[in-house]
Formats: structure tokens, sequence, C-alpha cells
């Protein structure tokens, strides 16, 4: 069975989306980059950082930037890996992509109108989650993609919509 390290952070949810945002910007920031970036102190860009270092998904090089001072840059770690959920349309989709975008793993579950949205999403997550398993990648990060409210309520008539 995989093991999750279960990283918590005493933050706003908004502070913590920020600096989130700001390390994962693609431009290697250090600690102090993204804490001025986001108007936080350093102590609590520090805290974010770790847990990205930590949680596997981020790694850090020390070099310096512009003639500098050096100072610890992160970076996804090459290995990382997303396991992508997109509920959004009438196809739920699961893949597993790296950090370079590249897909290492893809599986589709057609949305059947004859059975309840409960049905679908349980069919397509037993169905697709054991193939990802099997798929043999691992993956450090979930993100699910969802349609609003309108867009499911189209799913759930048999796709009339306005």
């Amino acid at each position: 069975m995989a093991k999750y390290k279960n990283i918590k952070l005493n933050m706003r949810s908004d502070t913590l989306e920020k600096l989130i945002m700001a390390y994962l910007s693609g431009y290697a920031p250090s600690r102090a980059s993204a804490a001025e970036m986001c108007s936080v102190s350093k102590v609590t860009s520090g805290k974010v950082a770790n847990a990205l270092l930590n949680s596997g998904f981020m790694t850090e090089r020390i070099f310096a930037c512009g003639g500098g001072r050096p100072s610890a840059h992160l970076f996804f770690r090459a290995s990382a890996n997303v396991l992508i959920v997109d509920l959004s349309s009438s196809v739920f989709k699961m893949s597993i992509c790296n950090a370079l975008g590249q897909i290492k793993f893809h599986a589709e579950h057609e949305y059947d109108t004859s059975i309840s949205p409960d049905d679908n999403l349980n069919i397509f997550i037993s169905r697709c989650g054991i193939r990802a398993k099997k798929s043999n990648h691992s993956f450090n990060a979930i993100s699910v993609i969802y349609a609003d409210i309108n867009s499911r309520a189209c799913l759930e008539n048999d796709f009339v919509c306005a």
C-alpha cells in the first residue's frame, strides 16, 4: 500500500495558495524571492518550501542569479508525477504526467446517462484507478478538474444544453 505524507501547515489558505503558485511558477524562486512576491515573511515562505521539498514534489539547487549571492532555488523534481483526474466532460479521464508534461499513463471512462452520477464516478475511479496502480507510475500530487454546476446539469440531462 502506498504511503503518503500528510504535511500540515498552520496558515491561511489564501496565503498558502499564493506561495504554492509562486513556487510552481517555473522561475525557480528562492525562499526570499517567493516571500517578497507574496508579501509574507521568509519564515512563512520557508514553511511552504520545506513542505514541497519534503513531499518529493520539488528539489532545490544552489546558484547565484544575476551576479548576486548564491542561494537555494526550488525546481520541479525530474521524477515528480501528478495524477490528473478530469471530470469536466462526458468522458472522465485519468492521467499521470511528469514535470515536463509528458503523459506516462492515461485512461478514460465514457459517462453513462442510464446510471447515477455517483455510480459513474465509482466505476471510473475503480476501473481507471486500478489501471493506474498497475501502470507502476507513482505520483506526488493529485489535481482534480471538474465542471461547474451548470455543466454538470448538462451531463445529467443527456447533454441537451441551451
